[in-house]
């Protein structure tokens, strides 16, 4: 089995317009995401991390199946 590392988390403190502020809480309530987890999305797709084509699968499970993401969550 293999061991794997994980990095040492930090917080990302950024000054925005509120209107940016708004467009992307707006943004991540549609995939029913918060607003952090929105932009870690974003910056995946955009790394290449993950495919943007996972972007309607991930809006489909959050907004859709949070009473299965809840069970699987206990």
């Amino acid at each position: 089995m293999a061991v794997v590392e994980q990095e040492k988390e930090q917080t990302l403190t950024v000054q925005l317009p509120a209107s940016v502020v708004s467009d992307i809480e707006s943004e991540a309530r549609k995939m029913g995401l918060h607003p952090s987890s929105y932009l870690l999305a974003l910056h995946s797709f955009r790394t290449g991390r993950a495919d943007p084509s996972l972007a309607p699968a991930i809006r489909e499970i959050f907004t859709h199946d949070t009473k299965t993401l809840k069970k699987l969550a206990e």
